[in-house]
């Protein structure tokens, strides 16, 4: 028969599936803001180089913009970069814009981290209150809601990746702070084909995460008692 669940235990299955896909949907988001990735996009041929600023130079000044968006640099250290013709990197919009982004990014990271918290705490005591095979059909469940979530993200970015990355700046920044020139630093360290590989992979990481977590779910379902071992543990113990 199932367990009779306690309020405690129904919140506790709440906040695991509400806490999951966001756990699911964030967590890549530490490898694509990092300088690895950077590093992995300016590698590829497809990728357009600049034509302000040769390969090293553009490392250098993008490992500033990845650092100030993981804490790693302070904004007057992003301010006061120069590039080697002894001008600042950045204008007062991209800089402004910089700030936006990081606010954005500060956001994702922390709601991921809150989130991990709540699933971790909630997960724990769902095991040992009621069972493993429970949180195993929660983590499919979170699978299910977090992989429609992606799949209009990266269908919607593959059928029109410029009204996609148009609606997405929509959603967190004012219009008119985040479109640039051409020649401006922000779009000569990171071109549109930048974005879209980024999106796309991002999407494909989520992917693989979903695939893992589902056959975990899968694997701790098996995990459960039949009935019939179920009576012989019984039986054994009379």
């Amino acid at each position: 028969m199932p367990r009779e669940q306690s309020l405690v235990t129904r919140l506790a299955r709440v906040s695991f599936g509400i806490a999951l896909p966001v756990v699911l949907l964030f967590s890549p988001l530490y490898l694509l803001v990092s300088r690895a990735f950077v590093r992995h996009e300016y590698s590829l041929s497809h990728m357009p180089s600049s034509d302000r600023f040769g390969q090293e130079e553009r490392l250098a000044l993008s490992d500033v913009m990845i650092g100030y968006l993981r804490g790693w640099n302070t904004a007057e250290e992003m301010a006061t970069f120069t590039t080697q013709e002894g001008i600042a990197a950045l204008d007062a919009r991209e800089f402004s814009h910089m700030v936006d982004v990081k606010q954005v990014m500060d956001w994702f990271f922390g709601a991921q981290r809150v989130a991990l918290g709540l699933m971790v705490l909630s997960g724990v005591w769902l095991l040992f209150r009621s069972g493993v095979a429970d949180v195993g059909r929660l983590l499919q469940a979170g699978v299910y809601v977090a992989g429609a979530l992606i799949l209009v993200v990266v269908v919607f970015s593959l059928l029109d990746f410029n009204t996609f990355f148009t609606v997405f700046h929509g959603l967190f920044f004012e219009d008119g702070t985040w479109t640039f020139w051409e020649t401006d630093t922000l779009i000569q360290l990171y071109p549109l084909p930048f974005w879209v590989d980024a999106v796309w992979k991002l999407g494909a990481t989520i992917l693989v995460q979903l695939g893992v977590v589902y056959a975990l779910g899968a694997w701790l379902q098996r995990q459960e008692p039949t009935a019939s071992t179920a009576g012989q543990d019984a039986r054994s113990d009379a």
